[in-house]
């Protein structure tokens, strides 16, 4: 796929391809695709909240009700097919094996020896099976795409249709098998480890919680008829920067990629920060080690989203200003010290229809409920006092890293908003 071409011409025409399938103007234009799987997920709730006889529903784990969610987006958006795991159990192992699939990609991308007398699919069974069903997902979607009616309204329909402006090439159908794979694990894995540690920090942080509802409801006022106003990728939603800086702050702290994207040294070898590394050598930077770095981020266990719209005003203890502020931006995705969605060539060209995504089922949630930690299953998801090194804070989200991250919770309760 282009993620993972090392061939830099080629990445660099299926790059130019994808590009044009996720521009603003496309990504606003997915709307009716997105909008009645975020509805059903507010039904679900809805009717958790009506059904029983108290004021708060019972506990749901949102990693399940979001990875659902979005699952049936991502297929929804890119192949006008999707599995329906929100309201059918069938396909939902798909949902729970695609990060196993990620996961042995990146190890055998580590460890290339692993394939010598096959001992990848003797040490690591399970995620070299997972491999395997990714590459036949990918394969399914595009065959049955390819096979079904014309669609012109989704991303593969503009995959189609694209062609590279300098060469005017396209995508042979081989190329799209391979491109399925990356808006399949693009389109679900990240988005939803940022939603849900999203959600883990609103509900463990009362108060940033009440700002952002306010700002959301004050923002798109109730009516009449009780219907919400809010619209996927609208001008409006856009300009609540809160919002997008809860987000960020959550992918700070827990990345949706918490390891590296590993890059090799060429030729001649090359120095970084004054010590030489040879040629062969795997170099990269974690980010969830950058993301932390008190250089960079002032308190950087502590979730404050002001620190991406606040006057650049962060200081260190012995008075010196935090030297990448200038550059921290809420919805942007990028800065020096900041990288979620990668960082040059290779960054995620998806970034602008995750923020969008990613807002719109907040924003609806935010504003149909009230929520807050439960009671009883509250802890899931948290750190354990006295547990494993690193994984001690109370407050914080934790991530298993599969490449991308693996996550469980946070389980909140909802109730209907008083005014709505």
């Amino acid at each position: 796929m282009s993620l993972t071409t090392t061939d830099h011409k080629l990445h660099a025409f299926r790059r130019r391809v994808n590009a044009k399938a996720l521009t603003p103007t496309a990504v606003k234009a997915l709307e009716n695709r997105v909008k009645p799987h975020v509805d059903y997920l507010i039904s679900l709730i809805q009717r958790s909240c009506s059904s029983e006889n108290r004021l708060w529903s019972s506990g749901h784990n949102m990693a399940d009700r979001i990875s659902f969610c979005i699952a049936d987006i991502m297929g929804d958006v890119t192949f006008s097919q999707h599995w329906d795991v929100q309201r059918n159990t069938t396909n939902r192992h798909f949902v729970h094996d695609l990060p196993k699939g990620v996961a042995g990609i990146h190890l055998v991308g580590h460890m290339k020896w692993l394939f010598m007398f096959n001992l990848h699919s003797v040490l690591f069974n399970e995620l070299i099976t997972g491999v395997s069903s990714l590459m036949e997902l990918s394969r399914t979607f595009a065959n049955k795409r390819r096979a079904d009616k014309p669609h012109d309204d989704d991303i593969w329909a503009h995959l189609l249709a694209s062609e590279d402006p300098k060469s005017g090439r396209k995508f042979t159908h081989e190329e799209l098998i391979s491109e399925a794979s990356l808006f399949i694990i693009g389109g679900t894995d990240g988005m939803i480890s940022s939603v849900t540690a999203t959600l883990f920090y609103l509900v463990h942080n009362p108060h940033t919680l009440e700002r952002l509802t306010r700002e959301i409801r004050d923002a798109f006022p109730a009516s009449d008829d009780h219907a919400c106003p809010i619209r996927f990728a609208s001008r409006e939603l856009q300009e609540i920067v809160y919002l997008p800086a809860c987000i960020d702050e959550a992918m700070r702290i827990s990345p949706p990629v918490p390891s590296i994207l590993p890059r090799v040294v060429g030729p001649g070898g090359i120095t970084v920060e004054g010590e030489f590394f040879p040629e062969g050598v795997d170099l990269g930077i974690p980010h969830y080690s950058l993301h932390r770095s008190l250089e960079y981020f002032p308190e950087p266990l502590t979730y404050k989203p002001e620190r991406w719209i606040r006057p650049q005003s962060n200081y260190f203890a012995d008075g010196q200003s935090q030297n990448c502020a200038d550059t921290l931006s809420a919805g942007t995705g990028q800065a020096p010290s900041f990288t979620p969605f990668g960082a040059g060539r290779s960054s995620c060209i998806g970034k602008h229809m995750a923020y969008q995504e990613m807002s719109y089922i907040l924003a609806r949630l935010i504003w149909q409920f009230d929520m807050r930690l439960d009671p009883e299953r509250g802890h899931i998801g948290e750190g354990v006092s006295g547990g494993r090194e690193g994984r001690t804070r109370k407050d914080e989200f934790q991530v298993y890293c599969n490449f991308v991250s693996r996550v469980e919770g946070p389980v909140v309760q909802f109730r209907q908003r008083q005014n709505a």
